[in-house]
This record gives C-alpha cells, sequence and structure tokens, in this order.
C-alpha cells in the first residue's frame, strides 16, 4: 500500500497549492467551450423539425371532444 499513499500525498499537494487549482475563469471558459460544442452539434445535426414535431405542433390524435374522446362514425346514435 505504499502506492496509495503516495497518491494521497500528491493529491495534498494539488489542493494545497492554490496557483494549480481550477479557478474560476477555467470553469466560466469550460462552461463556454460546452456551450459551444453543444451548439455546433444542434448546428450540424439540426433537428428541428423533430423539435417543431415534438414540442410546438398539437397533435389531432390527443384532441378529445366534449365527453372526452372523438366521436367515431360506427358509434350507436340515439334517436327519438
Amino acid at each position: 500500500m505504499v502506492g496509495s499513499t503516495g497518491g494521497a500525498s500528491g493529491l495534498f499537494k494539488f489542493v494545497s497549492n492554490p496557483s494549480k487549482r481550477p479557478q474560476l475563469t477555467d470553469l466560466q471558459a469550460a462552461t463556454a467551450w460546452g456551450v459551444a460544442a453543444g451548439t455546433t452539434a444542434l448546428w450540424l445535426v439540426q433537428p428541428f423539425d423533430w423539435i417543431k414535431k415534438t414540442f410546438f405542433e398539437k397533435d389531432k390524435s390527443f384532441d378529445c371532444g366534449p365527453m372526452g374522446r372523438q366521436p367515431r362514425s360506427n358509434d350507436f346514435k340515439l334517436v327519438l
């Protein structure tokens, strides 16, 4: 277990040295690169038709009538 002690001391050196810790600007840069990569992926794939159909168009199969379902032509009709 000598290797684990060396690893722990290496981790302690990394944490104890403030110049080697990730700074706020490092996190901001990583976030900006992530947004840029995501935007580029969407631009390459361009799934805008799927997004429009999935989230913005009303699906007519879920359109219910006043009784909670769509009337069918073969439903029984009450004749008085």
